[in-house]
């Protein structure tokens, strides 16, 4: 993983890599990356230009596993964004955001289900239990991942809030239905992995997770602290 990621902040300071590990195993299967750009993108042709950088790097890269990339609705009706992304294939995993900017929440449902097609490409949907439209989204796409906010998770682990552990449940049930496997954000603290992993969420992603390498925790010890080698969706 560190691979990735020394390739990753030393070649293009303009995104960062965050590795999501599977709760079960204690491996890292894949990781996100997050718009580090300074200043941020301010518009259509600035987001453009970003997408261009950072989809060749993820093209160049070796790293075993799958990488994902954050997608909003905006971006997600702009063509000569999509006509970039059509450039991944089956490692690579689309983040649909819960931001819209004025985008059809059916018409972004369309597009994605369109590039999936296409590429190859797996679907998630980001920030489940946040905002009124998740499940809308999950319904509409079909995805093969769900990510649980990690507010919610860190509510439903540390201070066991039954409201919160009753969001996920939910999410894990209507997650199932659709074949999607589910990413608990926010993972900062053991109690956060033991959690989760103990309600059933597939992987996690979080400081705990990114820093765990240094720290060689007794679970994510340097002989676990291996990708997965597959590309998602694989056994």
């Amino acid at each position: 993983m560190s691979a990735w990621k020394n390739r990753f902040l030393l070649r293009n300071a303009k995104c960062r890599c965050e590795p999501i590990a599977s709760l079960s195993e204690g491996v890292i299967v894949g990781a996100e990356l997050l718009c580090r750009a300074s200043p941020w993108p301010r518009n259509h042709r600035e987001w453009r230009r970003w997408y261009a950088i950072i989809i060749n790097e993820m093209l160049e890269t070796d790293g075993r596993g799958w990488m994902a990339i954050n997608l909003d609705g905006a971006q997600a009706t702009d063509n000569k964004i999509m006509k970039t992304i059509e450039k991944l294939d089956n490692r690579h995993v689309i983040e649909w955001t819960e931001r819209h900017d004025g985008a059809e929440v059916e018409t972004v449902a369309t597009a994605l289900r369109a590039l999936r097609d296409k590429t190859g490409a797996a679907i998630a949907i980001d920030d489940a239990g946040v905002g009124v439209d998740a499940m809308q989204r999950i319904l509409l796409v079909q995805p093969q991942y769900v990510k649980v906010d990690g507010k919610i998770v860190q509510d439903a682990c540390r201070k066991q809030c039954a409201i919160s552990r009753a969001a996920i449940h939910s999410i894990l049930s209507i997650s199932k239905a659709a074949g999607a496997k589910t990413v608990a954000e926010w993972i900062e603290t053991p109690e956060d992995w033991d959690g989760c992993r103990k309600m059933g969420l597939d992987y996690g992603q979080g400081y705990f997770i990114d820093g765990a390498e240094d720290r060689q925790r007794h679970w994510l010890s340097k002989s676990r602290i291996k990708t997965a080698g597959r590309a998602h969706g694989q056994p």
